[in-house]
């Protein structure tokens, strides 16, 4: 993730393995509670793997999104729609969540 200042927005960057030849068309971001839908969503690249393709892509988002996003308890989901309407849904394990969490708030406090 990168914080831009003067936009108040955050990229984030992140791969996804799929096994047919397509690319992601919308990233949702999900909490227990709401769903945040990422802005100019695009593919970085796209490499051709063993057993489908490795999509690099990059979307952003609010600075109070993620602030929000973070704070939850629960594990954040990562829903991506690709272009034949397949959804690739991810997510982190409850101890990732705890660690992943915890370091980005700190980041998000030293901001304020």
């Amino acid at each position: 993730m990168t914080y831009i200042s003067h936009g108040d927005s955050v990229t984030v960057n992140c791969s996804v393995e799929v096994k047919e030849n397509s690319m992601i068309k919308q990233m949702v971001m999900k909490n227990a509670n709401k769903s945040y839908l990422g802005k100019s969503v695009s593919m970085l690249y796209r490499d051709v793997m063993k057993n489908g393709y490795l999509l690099r892509i990059t979307s952003k988002f609010s600075i109070l999104d993620i602030t929000e996003m973070f704070q939850s308890s629960t594990p954040l989901i990562f829903e991506f729609t690709l272009t034949d309407g397949t959804r690739c849904i991810l997510t982190y394990s409850e101890s990732q969540w705890k660690k992943e969490s915890h370091d980005v708030s700190r980041i998000i406090e030293s901001l304020n």
